[in-house]
């Protein structure tokens, strides 16, 4: 089975293309310190002060990348979680972070669901996700072809979710929604599983929509008339120079309007050298769009790794319900294009 990105989704860069910024990569990553500006990140003090603060409120922890850890009405959810030093398959080679994780594994609060958006290594980390804690009591929740990570792993409860599914897990609703991005974490095994961004939706009312990893295209403004009207957007900002895989932080503001969400976070920087020069001037263009484009500057939140905030309060207007699933029964395929 092989999985395709939307229809009307740009097309992935030719290796070709991306050849300067990939060689250049690799240079920063063996050769050179990544930055000295680590401004954007949290005394670790500060992010358990802050993490304290909050605590028995919905909120969004930044730990850093695309990982954040979500309190959703009481509940905990861990999105792509990633604690090891490289996003390889190889130990010591790969992506390295400059930047530790904003709390250890054994600092985080009792986990009730993690959930996965796509099978690379900087969003799915074997090292991690068979790390963490009374994982019998754990719910994932990814999409379709990766469970089998969760249940080798001892994971009390998985589901696996086509796009435009849900299922409901402790109170959550889970949509897994199409995205523009591709999967693979072996050689000639492309697109095999598939990749999605999730809507959770807490018995409040409250509406987060979770990126993981896309490109901007029609299919986000398609989403938007069917599930719009969410109250916070975490969108991924870096590694734009592959399109058809991730967005410019322009069009990640242009997504985020697209889905009718009010508040919008970019994350996905300042963890990983992506290519694109400076990392401080990506949330820095993300913001100018944003307001440009005529969104208030207290609903851009330019986060630092580490901080934790309260989620927005809940508004009215709401999407419509997808295919429920039972979180013990995998879900079918529904909406995913396969070919």
């Amino acid at each position: 089975m092989r999985y395709e990105n939307p229809e009307g989704s740009a097309k992935r860069s030719h290796i070709v293309t991306r050849l300067p910024t990939l060689i250049g990569r690799f240079i920063q990553h063996a050769f050179k310190s990544q930055t000295s500006d680590l401004s954007h990140v949290l005394p670790h003090d500060e992010t358990l002060r802050m993490l304290d603060a909050l605590r028995g409120r919905s909120s969004v922890t930044w730990i850093g990348h695309m990982t954040v850890l979500l309190k959703v009405d009481g509940r905990t959810i861990l999105a792509d979680p990633w604690w090891s030093s490289y996003a390889s398959p190889v130990p010591g080679l790969g992506p390295k972070r400059y930047v530790r994780p904003a709390l250890a594994i054994d600092e985080l609060p009792p986990i009730d669901v993690v959930i996965v958006s796509h099978s690379h290594y900087d969003h799915l980390d074997l090292a991690t996700i068979g790390a963490l804690p009374n994982r019998e009591r754990i719910a994932a929740v990814v999409p379709l072809g990766l469970g089998d990570f969760f249940r080798e792993r001892g994971y009390g409860k998985v589901v696996e979710l086509g796009w435009e599914e849900s299922t409901t897990v402790a109170g959550i609703t889970f949509t897994a929604l199409p995205t523009i991005h591709f999967s693979q974490r072996r050689p000639f095994k492309l697109n095999d599983t598939l990749w999605a961004a999730f809507a959770i939706e807490g018995p409040s009312g409250v509406r987060v929509y979770f990126e993981g990893d896309s490109d901007y295209g029609p299919v986000h403004a398609k989403i938007g008339r069917r599930w719009g009207g969410f109250d916070i957007a975490l969108l991924s900002i870096g590694g734009f120079h592959n399109s058809g895989v991730h967005c410019t932080p322009e069009d990640c503001v242009r997504l985020g309007m697209d889905l009718g969400a009010r508040v919008l976070v970019p994350l996905h920087w300042g963890t990983i050298y992506l290519g694109e020069g400076p990392p401080h001037g990506l949330p820095a263009r993300f913001a100018a769009a944003a307001l440009d484009r005529g969104v208030r500057k207290e609903d851009v939140w330019r986060m630092r790794i580490g901080e934790t905030r309260a989620l927005p309060e809940p508004r009215l207007a709401r999407g419509p319900r997808a295919t429920t699933t039972d979180a013990a029964e995998p879900a079918g395929a529904l909406g995913a294009t396969v070919g």
